[in-house]
């Protein structure tokens, strides 16, 4: 993944999201070990990598396959390391969607 003007080689399996860090014109790159940021925008991103990512809401873009848990009452989405990500309502159907067809089991509240 190209995160600025640095190129690292993080699998995908590793990552859990991206998220925009306000008024910076940076991003987060959350992994599994570490967080990185770097100077770049989700639009592109999301672009870059539209097979990868899905947009959680305005400010995050997630990878369904570290998804384990969905609380469709708090909008909250938990990864496989027990960290969790509010997500929006009004990309909900679409995350819902891209989860589902990962294949994988996941869980679903209310």
């Amino acid at each position: 993944m190209q995160c600025g003007r640095e190129e690292r080689c993080i699998p995908y399996g590793d990552t859990l999201a991206l998220i925009s860090v306000p008024y910076k014109h940076q991003v987060t790159l959350k992994t599994v070990r570490e967080d990185i940021t770097f100077y770049d925008n989700l639009h592109r991103l999301l672009d870059a990598y539209p097979n990868y990512f899905v947009r959680a809401s305005r400010y995050a873009l997630v990878n369904p396959e570290n998804i384990v848990a969905i609380s469709t009452k708090t909008k909250l989405l938990a990864f496989t390391n027990g960290q969790t990500l509010k997500y929006s309502k009004k990309y909900q159907k679409d995350l819902l969607k891209h989860i589902y067809e990962t294949h994988h089991s996941y869980r679903i509240t209310k």
